[in-house]
């Protein structure tokens, strides 16, 4: 029976309540019931101390109390590292951001009150956590399961996911300083599910974290610097991982200073952990350069790599391994008939009889078979047995896959086993035989591909010959098959005219724009779009009077994909029809430019779209203040300073938040104002440590930037 170590946790919101018990559990969970922020008495500091009870915990800076007449309650009093006003204060700021909380993995706190140069918090007595998890299956020494592993791991990332994220409630940079262990993280074992709890919060500016905290949780940067970033969290996320695959907390010191451990060429010893899987993921997590590890979305995109419960993927392992075999025999057997096949060639004299048909036949059947291999991942084994096939098709995906960003074909399975059927004229556009296709127009015009093929470097599926012809660019191809094959789409929607346009061919574009002009593929992109995401303007130019002021089914116009882009000529094209248009979470051109550093881009829109706010309030100083554009941030800050976000957040606190000293100094016009819970940027920064944009927004400094700027 599982050992109950009864502690305190902050309040949880409402939204969390579901996630910790089942519809079927009642009051005999082995969970204390939920007690509401509302339903919390009021206490005066004075009545407060008076309640206080037995210590039900203690550590170096916090210590746990009941509370007399409330069984359900406790108090937590904090004890901020350095004594002054200021730090009590900051502490109670970072905390006043938890009752508002409402992501479902991250439990609120209740009340707050301050007392002297001390702060209490209103607790929800709680039972049972990670650590205790840990330590129940360390003592009947057995493994944690790997699919339960995963799942805290995951959820763990999506709780990160809310708290990086600066538009929500809780804003993700109110909590660089918090350290992730698992004695802070509730699990549900019912649930298999998690909850972050009794946030260990950095206050005030000398780390403590780094003197009283566990160093296997924390990341390099953090035991060198006494900084904590977003990335750090996903180092903590790592440690805890590590933990609970070998029982065992990462030792990456072994008892020396993390300055004579963690220098250049550093890898984790990752010998304990005997999952493949996990071992990769770790492997990209520990690692020394913060701007390396994946972010919370990235490592959550990671996990899902598996695509399902570890369980269900074991017995996809199994499926794919049994099918592989029959494909191995299937393609020893075709390998024995090409063998026989070539001997009967070599015997045959010229002009016999030879079975083409059969020899044709056994060859797609291998091709097919090398494709389902490739498919399912099992490159290398078809490499170790196909060693008569040497052909090297590396260099045309790779042309693929990086052509353009903005590539809008989705393959299906389907079309990934669909072999290339293209017709005879299909061929002669390829061939740019001009007598055959007049030939085989009658007989062919206007049929369809069921499967994919490459066309140049394009990949085209459920083509037509006169979508051929517009890639390839041969504009007297294009005129004799309009009449059979105009308007027909392609598998993601695309026209020909659209084809033309994304390869920047003017002449086969105008003439299929009278009657393509306007059609939208399957996501609701246009010719105008395509064409301006590669920069060319020729062909813009010839499109607008179609399908200028069009927006895809996301909302994004042909404005939005060159400021994006970069491309200046398509831009000052677009910009008087199209700018103030918005996408539906609210993005212009110009937040676009200045999220990617477009900064000509920038300067071309300023005026016209300088200071419209997304849905969310987010201004385009802001995302280019959060990127570090400084040259965006100067063109936009006598528009856009002073704005805020939902939350309250400035460009200058986004600014301080990523340590951009530039951005910093062009802003620091913003100094007064604060964000929702009271903050401003110079309490932010004492918050996290950054001490030299503490110093820089100090008032003997500003008095000399402010006369600048």
């Amino acid at each position: 029976m599982m050992a109950v170590d009864c502690r305190s946790y902050p309040l949880t919101s409402s939204a969390a309540h579901s996630t910790l018990r089942s519809p079927t559990e009642g009051s005999a969970s082995g969970f204390a019931g939920l007690v509401d922020t509302d339903d919390v008495p009021m206490f005066s500091p004075e009545k407060l101390r008076r309640c206080l009870g037995d210590v039900l915990s203690k550590d170096a800076y916090s210590t746990i109390y009941s509370l007399k007449g409330y069984p359900h309650l406790a108090a937590k009093e904090i004890r901020p590292d350095d004594p002054d006003q200021y730090s009590v204060d900051a502490a109670k700021l970072k905390l006043v951001a938890l009752p508002n909380t409402s992501y479902p993995d991250v439990l609120s706190c209740g009340k707050i009150i301050k007392s002297r140069n001390t702060i209490f918090i209103i607790m929800d007595r709680r039972c049972g956590d990670l650590q205790q998890l840990i330590t129940n299956y360390r003592e009947t020494h057995k493994p944690i399961p790997k699919r339960l592993v995963l799942s805290l791991v995951r959820d763990l990332a999506n709780c990160l996911i809310y708290l990086h994220d600066p538009i929500n409630g809780v804003h993700g940079s109110l909590f660089p300083g918090v350290i992730f262990k698992p004695d802070n993280i509730l699990f549900t074992e019912n649930r298999r599910h998690i909850v972050l709890a009794n946030f260990e919060l950095c206050m005030g500016m000398s780390s403590w974290a780094t003197k009283t905290g566990d160093p296997a949780y924390m990341a390099p940067e953090t035991l060198l610097r006494g900084i904590i970033t977003p990335a750090s969290n996903i180092w903590s996320i790592g440690a805890i991982a590590y933990e609970l695959a070998t029982l065992r907390k990462p030792d990456f010191l072994g008892g020396r200073e993390p300055e004579d451990v963690f220098v250049d060429g550093w890898r984790p010893d990752l010998s304990g952990i005997t999952d493949g899987f996990i071992k990769s993921v770790l492997e990209r997590i520990f690692v020394l350069d913060p701007e390396r590890r994946p972010t919370a979305r990235g490592l959550v995109r990671l996990l899902q790599m598996l695509n399902g419960p570890p369980d269900e993927q074991e017995a996809k392992d199994k499926a794919l391994r049994n099918r592989c075999a029959s494909l191995e025999a299937a393609l020893n057997d075709a390998n024995n008939k090409i063998l026989s096949l070539e001997k009967e060639l070599a015997a045959k004299s010229a002009g016999a009889d030879i079975p083409k048909e059969q020899f044709g036949e056994t060859s797609k059947t291998l091709e097919k078979v090398k494709e389902i291999w490739m498919k399912i991942g099992m490159g290398d084994a078809w490499n170790a047995t196909d060693t008569a096939d040497t052909t090297d098709t590396t260099d045309t995906v790779d042309a693929i896959d990086t052509t353009d960003e903005t590539d809008n074909i989705e393959d299906t399975e389907e079309e990934h086993l669909e072999e290339d059927d293209s017709t005879d004229l299909m061929r002669a556009v390829d061939r740019n035989d001009v007598e055959a296709v007049k030939t085989l127009i009658p007989l062919q015009g206007g049929m369809q591909m069921k499967g994919c093929t490459h066309v140049d470097r394009w990949k085209i599926c459920g083509g037509t010959a006169l979508m051929r012809a517009a890639i390839h660019g041969h504009t007297e191809l294009v005129g004799l098959l309009l009449e059979k094959e105009g308007g027909i789409r392609d598998n993601s929607g695309w026209t020909a005219l659209i084809w033309a346009a994304r390869t920047g061919h003017i002449d086969c574009l105008e003439l299929l724009l009278e009657r393509e002009g306007g059609m939208r593929d399957n996501n609701g992109g246009t010719a105008l779009m395509a064409t301006v995401g590669n920069g060319y303007s020729n062909c813009a130019r010839s499109l607008l009077r179609k399908e200028i002021c069009m927006q895809d089914n996301n909302g994004t116009t042909a404005l939005m994909a060159a400021a994006g882009r970069g491309y200046t000529d398509c831009v000052k094209l677009l910009m008087k029809k199209e700018s103030r248009m918005q996408d539906g979470n609210g993005w212009t051109a110009l937040m676009c430019a200045a999220e990617l550093g477009r900064t000509d881009c920038v300067k071309l829109l300023v005026e016209l779209e300088g200071g419209m706010q997304r849905t969310d309030g987010m201004t385009a100083l802001m995302w280019a203040a959060q990127n570090r554009h400084v040259d965006c941030v100067r063109l936009l800050v006598d528009k856009e300073a002073g704005m805020k976000e939902k939350t309250g957040w400035t460009a200058l606190m986004f600014a301080m938040k990523i340590g951009s000293i530039d951005c910093v100094k062009l802003l620091v016009r913003e100094k007064s104002l604060r964000d929702s819970t009271g903050g401003d940027a110079l309490c932010m920064a004492k918050l996290w440590g950054c001490h030299e944009i503490v110093s820089l927004l100090s008032n003997e400094v500003l008095q000399r930037l402010e006369c600048c700027c």
